[in-house]
């Protein structure tokens, strides 16, 4: 099941302040599926970009391992898409798992038309991403939230127990020709 939070928010890319549009999802063997990659692929990026903590590769949909996982999130955001009469695909889709102190540093997705977050959990004290303009997203399983590509954000080091897990994408208007 997919319900939309944010019913009354746009889908604009340069408003300001930017939209940031939430929808919950209900299938818990995705998101148990989607930690499951992580957790067997180990760190694929090497701390090499924004992100300091155990993360696949930009492109893991690319990985026929975990297509299966994988599909079931692009489904779900290009029904969102289609649900809302937009022309976007998803391109680029990884998951993170964030440990106690790991941390995203101040980046944005330009040249991204929009970007995503799916949390896979939830727990007590995992930090919040936060955006430019000062919103905090708080973590909240099954919760997916859409910002445009442009919209600076991060995820500051915090104490915590456990593992935050978090599957992100980036999306790009279908006729600028971008491979999926």
């Amino acid at each position: 099941m997919i319900e939309c939070l944010t019913p009354d928010v746009g889908w604009y890319e340069r408003n300001l302040p930017p939209s940031l549009i939430k929808y919950k999802i209900s299938d818990d063997n995705l998101l148990s599926s989607l930690m499951e990659v992580v957790d067997k692929s180990g760190d694929r990026m090497a701390q090499r970009t924004n992100l300091f903590c155990k993360i696949t590769e930009y492109r893991s949909q690319r990985d026929t391992k975990y297509k299966k996982a994988f599909d079931g999130v692009i489904e779900i955001v290009e029904s969102i898409f289609d649900e809302n009469k937009l022309n976007f695909k998803v391109t680029d889709i990884w998951v993170a798992q964030y440990k106690s102190q790991d941390l995203a540093r101040k980046h944005d997705h330009t040249p991204a038309s929009w970007s995503f977050c799916l949390y896979l959990n939830e727990g007590e004290g995992f930090p919040p991403l936060e955006l430019k303009d000062c919103k905090k997203v708080y973590p909240e399983k099954g919760l997916i939230v859409f910002f445009p590509g442009w919209v600076l954000h991060e995820v500051k080091t915090k104490e915590f127990d456990g593992a935050r897990y978090v599957c992100s994408g980036n999306c790009y208007e279908e006729h600028q020709g971008v491979n999926g």
